[in-house]
């Protein structure tokens, strides 16, 4: 009599669980369009060679971003030196229609951690501005950073990595002069 009181309300949760998942199963699964600002993100897609500004030396690089995952996100590569050390760095970046922002990750050979940033799209300036919580490198401590990709057309960009100062003013970090391989 006792096994019966657990086999049956065992058997019913079991056939329930079952209804359930091949009601699951028979739903089309639903088509995430993109949305405007998804496609903004087309104006990176490409192959770009890249003149970089760092710590006060200068050196080339390639970066290659494809527009990926039915046009809502982006895959980005960087392969180039720092230091005369091979470089190399990857990052994913979209729109999240919830927070009303992009958002993004960045990993790279000389960081130990993930960059994560959002930020937004400004017509006036066309530019991509994110803020993130970067890394000093010559002290190890957290500090506000913001990326800025300016557009110069179709075919030329200015990355800025800056840190905003207490009088409103910018030290910069790293410039990137990107231009799209034809």
């Amino acid at each position: 009599m006792k096994l019966s009181r657990i086999l049956l309300p065992l058997a019913a949760l079991t056939l329930m669980g079952w209804t359930a998942a091949k009601t699951f199963q028979d739903q089309p699964m639903p088509t995430v369009e993109p949305t405007a600002e998804h496609l903004l993100l087309k104006k990176l897609a490409g192959t770009w060679d890249s003149t970089v500004n760092f710590m006060g030396g200068t050196t080339k690089g390639v970066y290659t971003v494809e527009l990926a995952m039915n046009r809502l996100w982006i895959i980005e590569n960087f392969k180039g030196e720092f230091g005369g050390l091979p470089f190399h760095g990857h990052g994913v970046t979209g729109y999240d229609p919830a927070k009303q922002k992009y958002v993004g990750v960045w990993v790279d050979s000389i960081s130990t951690h993930i960059q994560e940033f959002e930020g937004d799209y400004d017509a006036k300036q066309d530019a991509f501005v994110f803020e993130t919580m970067g890394t000093n490198m010559a002290t190890g401590e957290k500090q506000r950073e913001i990326h800025r990709t300016t557009f110069h057309g179709a075919d030329a960009a200015t990355f800025e990595m800056v840190v905003p100062q207490p009088d409103g003013s910018e030290a910069p970090l790293m410039t990137i002069e990107y231009v799209r391989k034809k």
